[in-house]
Formats: C-alpha cells, sequence, structure tokens
C-alpha cells in the first residue's frame, strides 16, 4: 500500500475541514431563520381601552340644600376593570359675584363628609354672563384611579349658589383590574 505524499494529505486535510465547515453551515442557517419576534400585547396601554364620560348636573344637587355645594356623579367602573383618570372638564355658573372654590374627587356619592382622593383647582372665568350669574370653566390633568364598582364623583364648592345646570367630562381609560 502506498502512503499519501505530505502535500497530498494537506490537501485532503484541508478538504475534509472546509466540507465539515460547509457542512455545519448548511444545518446552522436553518436553525437562525426560525428565530422570531416574540408579540407583546401592553394590556395597560391607555390607548386601548379610552374612557370618557359626560354628565349634566343640576345646581345645589345633593348637598344637604347648600347651594354653593354640587355633585356630579359619573357612571359606575365596570366590573373587572380600573378606570385611570387622566382629564377633567367643568362648566358651570356661579350667581354673581361669586366663584368656585374647589373640585374634590369621592367615590362615595352623596356624602358631605366625603374623604377627598384628589383636589383639582384652576377655574376660569369664561366672561360670559346667564341672568344673575357667570359661566366659570375648569379643564386640568387629573391624576388617580377608581376600582371595578366605584363611582366616579365629584364635589364643587363655591363662594355663592350655583345658578344653573353644569356639564362635566371625564376622561381617561380602562385597564383589567386583575393585572
Amino acid at each position: 500500500m502506498k502512503s499519501l505524499s505530505s502535500p497530498t494529505r494537506h490537501a485532503a486535510w484541508r478538504c475534509t475541514a472546509a466540507m465539515a465547515v460547509l457542512a455545519g453551515a448548511l444545518c446552522a442557517t436553518p436553525a437562525l431563520a426560525q428565530v422570531r419576534a416574540a408579540y407583546v400585547k401592553n394590556v395597560d396601554e391607555a390607548g386601548r381601552a379610552p374612557c370618557q364620560s359626560q354628565v349634566d348636573f343640576n345646581a345645589n344637587s345633593g348637598c344637604g340644600g347648600t347651594a354653593n355645594c354640587s355633585f356630579v356623579s359619573f357612571t359606575a367602573v365596570p366590573a373587572g376593570k380600573r378606570l385611570v383618570v387622566q382629564q377633567l372638564s367643568l362648566l358651570t355658573g356661579v350667581a354673581s359675584p361669586g366663584h368656585p372654590t374647589l373640585v374634590a374627587f369621592s367615590n362615595s356619592p352623596g356624602c358631605n363628609n366625603c374623604s377627598n382622593r384628589a383636589v383639582v383647582t384652576g377655574w376660569v372665568n369664561t366672561g360670559a354672563v346667564a341672568g344673575s350669574g357667570s359661566f366659570w370653566a375648569l379643564d386640568r390633568p387629573a391624576h388617580l384611579h377608581f376600582e371595578a364598582g366605584e363611582i366616579p364623583q365629584v364635589k364643587l364648592y363655591a363662594t355663592a349658589s350655583f345658578t344653573f345646570v353644569g356639564n362635566a367630562t371625564l376622561i381617561g381609560y380602562l385597564i383589567d383590574a386583575n393585572n
């Protein structure tokens, strides 16, 4: 049996090594091609379940007959959800020369001594006059939440009587309460 010369032996090893690298590359390519990005669903994203509740309210609504106090109750938070409040907008009228003083959030409709969750200030006189009163507006960010079944409520105070029907809008989003 004749042995291979040294240059031929090195060529054979190089050929074997090249074939092994090629085979490895061919086998690895399908494995790399199978890697895929995971799909992620952000269940708490504000845009997934926007929530807006708008109500009209009467002057002297629910503060034990006090004309300078009004309650505004929004719709209850649905079962299994949590309401994250981001914005409150109000328009109301107050007898001249009075003005609104305070807006307080609570979750207990009709309570006189509510524990306030958040206080919002920043009333602006719109300059418009209605009868013996003037219009006041409030459009402010609010950062709080209400749990499933709770009724978001706002309690308004003024230095004089509220004079006519007002309008309130609560803006936010719903998230799953189980998260």
